[in-house]
């Protein structure tokens, strides 16, 4: 074994420190693995979600797509793959997507790495009060079923309501109908401002 504490020589006391630096990183490098870590899930009551639904002027967001879910739910896991694709294809036309888990406390985790490994990079939620509570200012008779999905226009005015299991296609159709409903208000207003 060499006694480094010996070495006088500065050139040689870098070049080694160099060499085991370097060592070191690739030794690091062999046994790394990317860490699969959760995305971290925020509380979310109704009146939070009205707040972030309130379009400011110049928003871009046109439509807000709220799944109420859990990990439990059958259903809920299966449509999430349809979600994840949606996101993916309407988020740069000012649709957002707003998962919030059902899941109680002890399951919290387990949704947080469920989303992380469908492929969720934006912020999802949890419930931050009972889910009736949460549901009642949106749906007034809601069921209690999850998977329930609501659509928001850009007033945040419920559009639609589906209680089970969605699909890609209808959610499309009925997106695409809010896109073209806002797409034509827009263009009114700003007739009637230039009228004005």
């Amino acid at each position: 074994m060499a006694n480094f504490a010996n070495l006088k020589d500065d050139k040689t006391q870098t070049s080694l420190g160099q060499f085991l630096g370097i060592a070191a990183l690739a030794a690091a490098l062999l046994v790394w693995s990317p860490a699969t870590t959760a995305a971290e899930l925020a509380p979310l009551t109704a009146q939070q979600l009205r707040t972030m639904m309130k379009s400011v002027p110049g928003s871009e967001t046109k439509v807000t797509v709220v799944n109420l879910w859990a990990t439990w739910c059958a259903p809920c896991v299966k449509e999430m793959p349809e979600l994840v694709q949606f996101a993916k294809k309407y988020s740069s036309r000012g649709v957002r997507l707003v998962l919030v888990t059902a899941d109680d406390a002890e399951d919290r985790k387990k949704a947080a790495t469920f989303l992380t490994k469908e492929g969720i990079d934006f912020q999802a939620y949890y419930l931050a009060e009972a889910p009736d509570e949460f549901m009642q200012p949106f749906i007034k008779n809601w069921s209690s079923v999850v998977p329930t999905t609501v659509l928001f226009n850009r007033q945040g005015e419920r559009s639609s309501v589906w209680a089970g299991e969605i699909n890609f296609k209808e959610l499309t159709k009925r997106v695409e109908s809010l896109l073209k409903t806002d797409q034509h208000a827009r263009l009114k207003t700003s007739q009637l401002e230039r009228t004005l």
